[in-house]
């Protein structure tokens, strides 16, 4: 009968090393349109489905249906990402299917606006983080126009924003967006059950503000 030492009995019993999972990121792809008639806020939140080959397969909506929500989902389903990829403990890398979570938020044309209401985003995979807390960009004072900025941020294994960075850029918009994306927190990825830095996508829609003429009476 063989008998294999202790120590080489442990190794063989031993679980193999977790393959270290890398996400998928943003290559290439267009921005939402601002609705024009869009009066309060608007949220817009989708998982796209990324295949091996860094394609959109399918986008599933997971908030109301709304005219932002329409462009969100329209021009993600067009976006090209570089593909997620495990690495074995071999080193060997492989491309996998993966899901991306993108959260849209659209501000109304109000310098001072209302605050939004909580985000519900009921029906995440598991693999992409959860937004649990919210912080809505102010309009900057000193721009002009309406703007979209998207906005690539990087979860930790606690749910924290460990990095910002914006990924389309619209002028005079992008503090405001980044300033924001930052104060955001989730419920961690997670993949074989542990929890796993993440990648989201933020989408922040600014509205010109409408300022209304006080009517002239006549009087002095």
């Amino acid at each position: 009968m063989l008998f294999l030492a202790p120590l080489a009995l442990a190794l063989l019993l031993a679980p193999a090393p977790p393959a270290e999972f890398t996400p998928a990121r943003l290559a290439t792809g267009e921005t939402p349109q601002v609705p024009v008639d869009s009066l309060g806020w608007a949220q817009a939140t989708v998982e796209a489905t990324v295949t091996p080959d860094g394609d959109v397969r399918s986008v599933k909506a997971l908030s109301p249906d709304t005219p932002f929500l329409d462009n969100v989902t329209t021009v993600v389903r067009g976006w090209r990402f570089a593909p997620a990829r495990v690495t074995d403990a071999d080193g060997t890398r492989t491309a996998v299917d993966t899901q991306v979570l993108v959260v849209g938020l659209l501000r109304p044309p109000e310098l001072v606006a209302s605050t939004p209401a909580p985000l519900d985003v009921p029906g995440t995979s598991p693999e992409v983080p959860r937004p649990e807390k919210m912080a809505p960009p102010p309009y900057p004072p000193l721009s002009l126009g309406n703007g979209t900025v998207i906005v690539e941020v990087d979860v930790d294994e606690r749910g924290a924003v460990s990095n910002a960075h914006v990924v389309r850029s619209a002028a005079g918009f992008d503090g405001a967006a980044l300033d924001a994306a930052r104060q955001w927190r989730f419920g961690p990825a997670r993949r074989m059950g542990a929890p796993v830095p993440s990648v989201a996508y933020l989408v922040f829609g600014f509205r010109e503000p409408i300022v209304t003429k006080k009517k002239d009476t006549g009087r002095p």
